[in-house]
């Protein structure tokens, strides 16, 4: 139980089942009834790899525990913790793809998510490498025609050299379906190397996904360069453009 819309009043949420991710949403009243329940849409399916599973890999479900609901915005969040045994040296590529995008995102009909997993020991310690982690808010307001500096919250337990860059449907797998930015945002919005979103909200009420990936670096002793080594994805959404 919680208070979901901001009311003051106690509501209920119930979480998915085995064989259903939606979740549903009960709004307390005053009295202590409650209304007629609200479903937001939940993920169903499961990662794909590519070129292939490593063996041990299985299936791995994309439906998460639900950890809390906005029914104003209809967003459900949550997370998911599988664990599986993979031999090392594995270096594919997992990711997901679907529909389920508000009606009013700009340019959203698909979207595609992806993450490099790579057991690779690493050339300048002989460790296993710990991806880079990106914690995003979302969804974010913006003010219309004025200058938004987004700084993204990013870190790497190796202390690595991280990197942002914008999502893209041409590489090994696509990485962003419909909303392969910076295409679908207004003109002249930047993502800066060091993860910050520069953005202009040019149209009233107006939606946006950003999709965008983080790299870090190491350092090849062998080669004396740097060298990508893994990724992670997020989507951050611009919920609305509005007038101050």
């Amino acid at each position: 139980m919680k208070d979901f819309n901001n009311d003051n009043r106690l509501d209920i949420f119930v979480t998915a089942t085995a064989n259903n991710s939606n979740v549903g949403v009960f709004i307390g009243y005053d009295s202590g009834s409650f209304a007629n329940q609200i479903v937001v849409p939940g993920l169903t399916g499961s990662l794909a790899c590519s070129p292939s599973c490593p063996s041990g890999f299985g299936t791995i479900s994309t439906s998460p525990y639900c950890t809390d609901v906005s029914v104003s915005n209809g967003i459900a969040s949550g997370q998911r913790l599988d664990t599986v045994t993979i031999p090392v040296n594995s270096d594919f590529y997992v990711y997901y793809a679907s529909s389920a995008w508000y009606s009013s995102v700009t340019g959203a009909s698909s979207w595609s998510v992806s993450s490099r997993i790579n057991l690779v020991r690493r050339s300048d310690n002989n460790q296993f490498n710990n991806a880079p982690v990106a914690n995003v808010i979302s969804p974010l307001n913006i003010q219309i025609n004025q200058i938004t500096n987004i700084p993204l919250s990013i870190s790497d337990a190796d202390g690595d050299i991280i990197r942002c860059r914008w999502a893209n449907a041409s590489g090994v797998v696509n990485e962003c379906g419909s909303v392969c930015s910076p295409s679908n945002l207004p003109p002249n919005t930047i993502l800066y190397s060091n993860c910050t979103i520069e953005i202009t909200g040019l149209v009233n009420g107006a939606m946006y996904a950003i999709s965008f990936m983080v790299n870090d670096f190491i350092f090849n002793i062998k080669t004396n360069k740097y060298e990508y080594y893994s990724y992670r994805q997020k989507i951050l959404l611009i919920q609305r453009v509005h007038h101050r």
